[in-house]
């Protein structure tokens, strides 16, 4: 097997060195490049073709699941300025149940849409839930953010919704204030 390996490169190595080779006869030259033309063999083609096969298959679904997560960082941030609002109501009123976006004076901002969020609803006890546009991703998974009081501050917000079984955002990523 090694023989005729090592034969059959031999002859491939002299067959692209008459290839390349001058000759004075036209004739000559002519057969020289019609017996022994370099070029790749199928199945040198079909490993590189196998090779691009797996690189994309693992390639392409992690891109997809990229960009998910990247379209959801819209929907996380568009919370930050209810957050802020349900944690000065807080602060200013002393109780948790009276933060919300249809009481006046809480500091709450109005719902408002972003390109890949619906609403932002704030309801009572500062339960804020942001919701994705129909259409971006598939389940169009929701938002919670329930804030946890202590005597005298929101220690943290606790993250719930349809984004963690769709795993877009953790339920361990709950963001703790001191």
């Amino acid at each position: 097997m090694k023989f005729s390996l090592a034969r059959a490169w031999i002859q491939k190595t002299n067959c692209l060195g008459a290839c390349k080779t001058q000759s004075n006869f036209a004739n000559a030259k002519r057969t020289a490049y019609r017996n022994c033309t370099p070029a790749f063999t199928l199945v040198e083609l079909m490993i590189v073709v196998a090779i691009i096969g797996i690189l994309a298959a693992i390639a392409v679904p992690s891109y997809i699941d990229y960009t998910r997560k990247a379209k959801y960082v819209e929907i996380i941030q568009a919370s930050a300025p209810y957050k802020t609002g349900v944690e000065q109501c807080f602060q200013n009123r002393g109780s948790i149940t009276e933060c919300n976006q249809a009481s006046s004076g809480s500091g709450i901002p109005a719902s408002k849409t972003y390109s890949n969020v619906a609403s932002i609803k704030v309801t009572a006890a500062g339960v804020i839930t942001v919701t994705p546009k129909s259409g971006v991703f598939y389940n169009d998974p929701t938002y919670v953010l329930t804030p946890m009081v202590s005597e005298e501050h929101i220690n943290r917000w606790v993250v719930s919704g349809g984004c963690i079984s769709e795993n877009l955002c953790h339920a361990a990523h709950s963001q703790t204030k001191y």
